[in-house]
């Protein structure tokens, strides 16, 4: 009896077992690389203003914005080679040194006449910073300095800045403005209307505007419409891609510098506003309303690899698998 007994016990600690671990396994092996253990679940609320990061190509994200003032709200960020950079909304400009991994502040008042950053970029070996209302100022990181660079630039409202060739180009509220004296003087080369973006590619000027995209072949003297149907959030270089994303979220992409154009926004819901895209690998990620999606290159299929819930994944810079991206509110 006592032999049966064992036997029966043993039979149902197997049974037991294999139920545990079919159960386990429901859900099936994962197909997402290994996160470390601070990175942020799919379903954890955002917290405020964070900047995160993934080093693999956006399966998992890891809130890098931890030492960062608790309230301070980030508008833009910048991969710099000392760092990554953060505009705030209300507190300066932030780095976050690449070996200590610690953020600091590097520029504020009372040398720019606001705390709040409209645009950072990083150009020409210098770091620029656009001020609300109040021009933009150049960082030098070996001496650690600003200098302003706007005292006669007419529109103080910068939106982009870049540095081409031997000049100094910014897109304002009113249009383009140049300069080839590194900022004493400026001149006007488009007087258009709002621009929100300048990028340059295999020799060509591009910048988006309130109507549409434009370009110039003559380093900027000369600037004419390509693309007139809308406002445009942006236009940025991916590797050899150049990317129009359309206020309202229609992205297109070309490959031969603007001789022919594809919609890579394809199965993506025409109502859903798209903030920004970036390229890992030969995939697109997006961030829109519903979250960060990714799709092939095609862009036919766009799987969510993490939901917006109450936030907004405004901005996303990086290449390859080193993908950084800012969130903000939920409202308008």
């Amino acid at each position: 009896m006592s032999a049966m007994k064992t036997t029966f016990f043993i039979i149902t600690a197997l049974l037991l077992a294999t139920l545990f671990a079919s159960k386990s396994n429901l859900s099936g092996p994962s197909t997402h690389p290994a996160g470390d253990s601070t990175q942020l679940a799919n379903n954890e609320p955002e917290p405020q203003s964070p900047v995160i990061q993934s080093i693999n190509g956006g399966y998992t994200w890891e809130d890098i914005s931890e030492n960062l003032p608790p309230e301070t709200w980030v508008s833009s960020i910048t991969p710099t080679p000392f760092g990554l950079v953060a505009g705030t909304d209300d507190d300066g400009v932030y780095l976050r040194n690449n070996l200590t991994r610690q953020w600091a502040k590097i520029g504020g008042s009372p040398l720019f006449d606001s705390e709040k950053i409209t645009c950072t970029f990083y150009t020409g070996h210098f770091l620029y910073a656009g001020i609300f209302q109040g021009g933009f100022f150049r960082y030098d990181p070996a001496r650690k300095t600003w200098k302003p660079m706007h005292a006669r630039l007419p529109d103080k409202n910068v939106r982009v800045i870049i540095h081409y060739g031997n000049s100094l180009m910014v897109g304002t509220d009113g249009g383009i403005y140049q300069s080839y004296d590194e900022g004493k003087t400026w001149i006007q080369v488009f007087n258009g209307g709002q621009v929100t973006s300048i990028v340059e590619n295999e020799g060509t000027l591009w910048a988006g505007t309130y109507r549409g995209l434009m370009k110039s072949d003559d380093e900027g003297r000369i600037w004419r419409y390509v693309l007139d149907d809308g406002a445009s959030q942006k236009i940025k270089k991916q590797g050899d891609e150049l990317v129009y994303i359309r206020m309202g979220g229609f992205v297109r992409a070309t490959e031969n510098n603007g001789r022919s154009w594809h919609v890579i926004s394809q199965t993506l819901s025409a109502n859903t506003a798209i903030f920004d895209v970036v390229k890992s690998g030969s995939f697109w990620i997006c961030s829109q309303q519903q979250g960060l999606v990714r799709g092939s290159a095609s862009g036919f299929f766009w799987p969510l690899l993490r939901p917006a819930q109450n936030r907004r994944f405004l901005q996303l810079e990086g290449s390859g698998n080193l993908i950084y991206a800012i969130t903000g509110g939920g409202g308008c």
